[in-house]
């Protein structure tokens, strides 16, 4: 019970369309300013229904900055830029190849910077290119 408990709770994590979303909201017992809120928008059937997971929510009176998409992947940093989100779990060891960030990034004080490259930012990826060029071949060239 959040009632019960002054610390802060993580949720969301293994809910993936907007009812589910909804349900947690409604009867999770979460608190608007202080609880986070883990939806992971490949789970989510992509970033449509995130998206319209965060309008929800937003429009609740929820911050978007509750917003701390799960999955530990590049793409959960982009997400987190493009809707002014809270923060973004990147994962070092899970998701492999597409764990982390880019080759080459600097983690500061906890945090990184969203590569400035085009596209979703897999190009800068060493492993994760080698994969599409096995897949995919000359097509990629």
């Amino acid at each position: 019970m959040t009632r019960l408990y002054t610390g802060r709770v993580a949720a969301g994590e293994a809910l993936f369309s907007l009812q589910e979303a909804r349900l947690l909201r409604r009867y999770g017992g979460l608190r608007k300013n202080r609880d986070v809120l883990l939806f992971d928008p490949v789970h989510c059937y992509g970033l449509t229904e995130f998206a319209r997971i965060v309008d929800d929510f937003v429009g609740a009176g929820w911050p978007a900055q509750a917003f701390w998409p799960h999955g530990g992947h590049l793409f959960s940093l982009h997400v987190v830029a493009a809707l002014g989100l809270g923060g973004a779990e990147l994962n070092p060891f899970a998701f492999h190849p597409f764990n982390g960030t880019i080759d080459g990034a600097r983690v500061e004080n906890g945090m990184v910077a969203v590569p400035q490259v085009p596209d979703i930012g897999f190009e800068p990826r060493g492993e994760v290119m080698q994969v599409f060029r096995r897949a995919f071949g000359d097509w990629l060239s």
